[in-house]
């Protein structure tokens, strides 16, 4: 019967033993886990941040992109003048140059 008990204190001790290193590790993990859980949620927070800004960066992108439509579009009508208009200046000294008549010479 002495020897059944000293067969057992060994297996007893190593049981005590691979619990205590398996509780150790087991807690190491679970701080792993709850750091792994915490840099996540700061991930998220940032995430939604920068998807927030790039939607504001689209939006302001298709803003200028109209804008710009609506200023290229208008460049190529010509505009009608607004103010009253003015006659050109007659060049009398141009000796090349018939004077306008609004009768038609007979020969």
């Amino acid at each position: 019967m002495n020897r059944n008990y000293f067969k057992l204190i060994p297996a007893l001790a190593l049981i005590l033993l691979l619990s205590c290193v398996s509780k150790k590790k087991f807690i190491a993990l679970q701080d792993q886990l709850a750091s792994c859980n915490e840099q996540l949620g700061k991930s998220g927070m940032s995430l939604n941040d920068y998807m927030n800004r790039l939607q504001k960066c689209q939006a302001d992108a298709d803003a200028n992109k109209s804008d710009l439509s609506h200023a290229m579009d208008k460049a190529k009508r010509p505009s009608l003048p607004t103010g009253r208009l003015q006659k050109p200046a007659r060049q009398t000294n141009d000796p090349g140059r018939r004077p306008h008549c609004s009768y038609q010479e007979r020969e």
